[in-house]
């Protein structure tokens, strides 16, 4: 199996484009390398 992720900056510029508000980014290590969490909240559309 291949797995192909985005880098950060993706991840990032995408949550940005769906209305979320990212609180914080962390890197969580795993083995030999790790991924982004991104921490987001979207706003809430009041009308």
């Amino acid at each position: 199996m291949w797995w192909s992720h985005a880098d950060a900056a993706t991840y990032r510029r995408w949550l940005t484009e769906a209305s979320f508000q990212v609180l914080r980014e962390e890197f969580v290590p795993e083995g030999d390398s790790g991924h982004s969490l991104f921490w987001a909240r979207r706003a809430i559309s009041r009308r």
